[in-house]
């Protein structure tokens, strides 16, 4: 965020007080602190690596044709049901501004998909995940060669297809996080040397980095960007989070209406569907000017700490996050066994990944978009690859 705020436009507002350098370096020491802390209460002993090839994960091809078909009726499904949210609120036939209405439909008109449309977008991540999964331990833990290989990867596309459509781009940073982190799990458990692995991992962030710009870059025309320099608009997504926080940080700030009003949000909104509360748990927050003309409404995970728990709650849940991560990483590391854990712990890797933007630990908890993502994930796993994880050909490496 730093380098994209660096390479922005000049307008942007990029001299951050001291205050602000102050409360990210604390932010990240406070990580860093509970991570050391997670590293030296485990007992000490080595990573585990495999002593032998795998046996690769094989998805019957009628239960992958069904999988694909689920994909496409959800592709197009979602399609239809933007198209007509647009049209409700201005949009007209061959305009390129299709999904720019979608999305005013959603933030300003409080317009929704059908519950059986958003629980099929649900399934279609959950599937996403668990299929990647299944490619990437035939990829770099199998040597025998295994049925589908790429075509594993097809549905991933249909749903980061089917996600960008509703305007946002979180869908494809948290898949991107996901790959990322789960083929840097296997390869770590295949090579000896950390260094060679790190590497490895380096190139496919760079590669991730390029495709995540390639599609931020070419959907732009379909937001409204055809006339901004696409460059300008990555570096104040990315950067100017930075700007929004010293503006916020160094401005009057005004006490949260409710406890962990702006953290709390998944609580909050379980809490109002049973008539428990009537806490408001929008997650868009106000827009800031960051810039002659630039403004956003992003301002790191820092902001809604410390909006809601004031500067020592932030260190504290900075602390608590370090510890947490590195702690699920280790026990990942030494288990001999590959099972549900590293899925889970892989879709909420994006949490780090995400904390220069927004925050995503507190806000997710028990939101709708979470717990089905879990369950779906859970079943789909149990479904299509618990029985097939840990089999080996006994072949040594």
């Amino acid at each position: 965020s730093t380098i994209l705020l660096t390479l922005g436009p000049k307008s942007l507002h990029k001299e951050l007080s001291e205050h602000t350098a102050l409360t990210i370096i604390l932010a990240l020491m406070a990580f860093f602190i509970g991570e050391i802390i997670a590293l030296s209460s485990v007992k000490t002993k080595k990573p585990f690596r495999q002593t032998d090839w795998k046996k690769p994960i094989e998805i019957g091809t009628c239960t992958y044709i069904n999988i694909l078909f689920f994909s496409i009726v959800t592709l197009v499904w979602s399609y239809y049901s933007i198209k007509e949210m647009a049209t409700a609120v201005g949009y007209r036939e061959g305009e390129h501004l299709l999904i720019q209405y979608a999305r005013l439909a959603v933030l300003q008109n409080e317009m929704r998909p059908s519950t059986t449309l958003i629980l099929f977008s649900f399934m279609l991540r959950a599937l996403s995940y668990t299929l990647t999964f299944a490619y990437l331990h035939n990829k770099i833990l199998c040597k025998k060669e295994a049925n589908l290989r790429l075509m594993l990867l097809l549905p991933s596309l249909i749903y980061l297809i089917q996600y960008m459509l509703w305007g946002s781009r979180g869908g494809v940073i948290e898949y991107i996080s996901f790959f990322i982190f789960i083929y840097a799990y296997f390869k770590s458990r295949v090579t000896q040397s950390p260094k060679s692995t790190n590497l490895a991992v380096l190139k496919l962030a760079a590669k991730g980095l390029a495709f995540f710009l390639f599609i931020f870059i070419g959907a732009g025309s379909l937001k409204g960007w055809a006339e901004s320099n696409p460059l300008e608009v990555i570096a104040v997504y990315g950067g100017g989070s930075l700007s929004a926080l010293d503006v916020y940080l160094t401005n009057v700030r005004h006490p949260p209406a409710a406890f962990g009003q702006e953290t709390l949000l998944g609580i909050y909104a379980l809490l109002e569907r049973v008539g428990l509360s009537s806490v408001s748990s929008s997650r868009i927050l106000e827009f800031t000017t960051i810039g002659q003309t630039e403004t956003t409404n992003i301002y790191t995970s820092i902001r809604r700490y410390i909006n809601d728990y004031g500067i020592l709650g932030m260190l504290y849940i900075q602390f608590t996050l370090g510890y947490l991560f590195s702690a699920g990483y280790v026990r990942l590391q030494k288990s001999k066994e590959i099972g549900y854990f590293a899925l889970f712990y892989s879709t909420l890797f994006m949490i780090l990944i995400y904390q220069a933007l927004d925050e995503q630990a507190l806000t997710t908890f028990l939101s709708t978009t979470q717990i089905f993502t879990i369950f779906f994930t859970f079943l789909f796993y149990n479904l299509l690859l618990r029985k097939k994880l840990n089999k080996s050909d006994q072949i040594i490496i």
